[in-house]
């Protein structure tokens, strides 16, 4: 940030610029963009002590410390308008008028240990005038563009003095508040502090229970213009250790998330009630610009982990062999995989991940995200490194979860449906060259550039490898042709539609994949196979399979008596249950198959609910994040997805047996089971 003059950010703030700048003595901070009508302040934010008071000043560093708001200039860094003070309140109070600035005595303790020197007294008024003269220049500017203004001054407190965990998370002072005029604005306030979710901390939001608002700034704010409302809101320090202020990092994340959300609503609210123009929505109170340490950290991101395919891993390169001594030992034999080896070093790439500087990111949407991608990309690196020993299955674990009882009571409904006559008699098998074929004429269909071949390395039918941009065949696969229709939507009408919305993006995350992207994508693909009308109840059943067999890895049991057991249980199933098994054990144990039939769920949920698909198919996206991105979509910082699947528009005529069984799955949120 650059370091310019208070004079000189006076007047760019009275010309209307845009401007981010540190004040030459390095008193303040100050970022200014006068489209937005609102300003955030974390006044007693500084811990910054002039040398030349520290032999005058009775308090150790310590005592100043526990009486200053720690990390409040953090928590609004985030906001395209703010200005966050670094010098100590106990140099001069920007929440007191210049003339009692200076304390004498604080909170029962004196101050000084004699009458501070005349020059030093007037060089702390000096700083408090001139910060003054740079924020009533910012707010001014903001009425002058809008016609109005509003403040939010952010503060914290020490809750052990106010009672503790039952005095409020965050209070609002109204002393200076015209309330006649302004209730609604606090109330809604109150109401949208009340809903942020923090962990450990049962929120609550209150006015004038521990702080009545009297401080200067709101004054100051008052008294500069009736067009400008100023909001002082003090939070308990729950987001640190109250003595020391060492910060909770994953408290203090989550509330800079909520906070950030709520500040941006009540700033919509606010210019609502006081614009004739279109209305303003949330997404217009923060700004579309991405900072220049986000494209670095992209960057640096996508060139560590572009090549961390698991599938291309976890794949056995045997299976065929093993198929072959299976079924000639009667089905009496352990297969023993083999895998392609790790060309990267598992620790090297962690560090490396580790050390990306996300927290340098101001945007909390935007670091949350990136926050998420790497927590998940660095569980990856262990899963990757863990391929071909019995490390796999508690990595897999770590990654993708387990089956949950709606998962498995998913799968034994659809386990026990009678089959259905039309899809018994259907024997119209196609070769895997006929299914290339398909699947190519598909990709021309969206305009895409990425050829089709055959690979003896598959599990599945089919696999879009998305470092190259292509979609890779099983070599000696054949499948009805309607299973080719599907696989026809599913690969390419989403994973490869993704693959292709994600390189289209100013951000390279999305190529990667978020955590929960694998339920989300595989989810919407099977969607889209029922969409186009190409799902079939033996395609439903194959999804349920695979969560019994999780279940079987998870509950100890062999590959030799995992397909035992199926083929006991699901005779009907026996020319899928081999494969099932492979993919479940493959590397040691991997448990992602049960994400299938559960995104499913939960994408046929989110199709009845009628919400935009455009946050899940811009990339490699999650439903967990879906909101998240959403609003980077409307604040342009991402751009909406070019193409959709084909299936999403079809107007196909669908099974109302298929319909029955879809409508009645279910998954778990938290302790609540939501049916689709």
């Amino acid at each position: 940030m650059q370091s310019t003059k208070a004079e000189d950010i006076i007047a760019r703030l009275h010309k209307g610029e845009s401007l981010e700048a540190c004040e030459t003595g390095g008193a303040y901070e100050i970022a200014f963009d006068p489209q937005f009508p609102y300003i955030c302040a974390a006044i007693h934010n500084g811990h910054r002590f002039a040398s030349e008071l520290r032999p005058l000043c009775l308090l150790d560093e310590a005592e100043r410390l526990y009486e200053e708001d720690p990390h409040t200039g953090d928590l609004i860094s985030g906001y395209p308008n703010r200005i966050i003070a670094f010098d100590s309140r106990y140099e001069y109070d920007l929440n007191r008028n210049e003339l009692d600035c200076i304390y004498q005595t604080a909170w029962g303790k004196k101050i000084w240990s004699r009458e501070l020197p005349e020059e030093l007294s007037h060089r702390s008024i000096e700083k408090h005038r001139a910060f003054y003269k740079v924020f009533d220049a910012a707010v001014q500017a903001l009425i002058k563009k809008h016609g109005f203004c509003v403040v939010y001054d952010v503060h914290s407190y020490n809750g052990e003095r106010k009672g503790g965990t039952a005095a409020p998370s965050f209070n609002i002072g109204t002393a200076q508040i015209d309330m006649r005029k302004h209730r609604s604005n606090v109330n809604f306030m109150l109401r949208q502090l009340d809903r942020i979710s923090i962990t450990g901390e049962t929120v609550r939001a209150a006015h004038d229970e521990v702080f009545l608002g009297q401080g200067y700034l709101a004054t100051r704010v008052r008294e500069l213009s009736s067009k400008a409302l100023c909001l002082p809101i003090e939070i308990r320090k729950f987001y640190c250790e109250e003595q020391t202020a060492t910060l909770y990092p994953q408290i203090f994340n989550e509330l800079k998330d909520g906070f950030t959300k709520v500040i941006v609503e009540h700033a919509a609210f606010f210019a609502n009630k006081r614009t004739e123009k279109s209305t303003v929505h949330r997404h217009d109170m923060l700004s579309s610009q991405i900072e220049p340490v986000t494209r670095q950290v992209d960057r640096d991101l996508f060139r560590i982990a572009k090549s961390m395919e698991t599938l291309l891993y976890v794949n056995p390169i045997n299976i065929d062999q093993e198929r072959k001594r299976f079924f000639a030992r009667k089905e009496r034999y352990e297969p023993v995989f083999k895998y392609r080896k790790l060309d990267i070093d598992p620790f090297l790439v962690k560090e490396k991940l580790f050390r990306l500087p996300i927290e340098e990111i101001s945007d909390v949407t935007v670091q949350t995200l990136y926050r998420r991608a790497i927590d998940g990309l660095s569980t990856k690196v262990d899963l990757l490194s863990a391929i071909g020993s019995k490390g796999c299955l508690y990595n897999s674990l770590r990654y993708y979860g387990e089956p949950d009882r709606a998962d498995l009571d998913n799968a034994r409904f659809l386990l026990h449906a009678p089959e259905l006559k039309d899809e018994i008699e259907d024997r119209d098998f196609v070769s895997d060259m006929a299914v290339a074929e398909l699947l190519q004429k598909e990709i021309d269909y969206y305009t895409l550039d990425a050829p089709v071949k055959l690979s003896s390395r598959l599990v599945a039918g089919a696999m879009v490898d998305n470092a190259n941009f292509r979609v890779l065949v099983k070599r000696g696969s054949h499948m009805t042709r309607k299973a080719a229709q599907a696989l026809k939507h599913h690969e390419v009408g989403v994973h490869l539609l993704t693959s292709a919305n994600a390189r289209q993006q100013p951000l390279s995350l999305f190529r990667l994949g978020l955590p929960g992207s694998t339920e989300t994508q595989e989810g919407i693909a099977v969607l889209a196979e029922y969409l186009s009308g190409n799902m079939s109840l033996k395609r439903l059943k194959v999804l349920a399979l695979r969560v019994i067999a999780v279940r079987y890895l998870l509950d100890g049991h062999s590959f030799e008596r995992t397909y035992s057991m199926l083929m006991e249980e699901y005779p009907e199933m026996d020319d899928h249950i081999f494969m099932t098994v492979v993919r479940v054990f493959r590397g040691g144990g991997f448990t992602k198959d049960y994400l299938y039939l559960r995104g499913l769920a939960k994408a046929y949920f989110y199709w009845q609910s009628g919400k935009s698909w455009e946050p899940l198919l811009i990339g490699k996206s999650a439903f967990d994040d879906s909101e998240r991105i959403q609003e980077l979509i409307e604040r342009s910082v991402i751009v909406r997805p070019e193409r959709l699947p084909h299936a999403f528009t079809m107007k196909e005529v669908k099974n109302p047996i298929h319909d029955y069984l879809l409508s009645s799955l279910k998954y778990e949120m938290s302790d609540e089971v939501v049916a689709a």
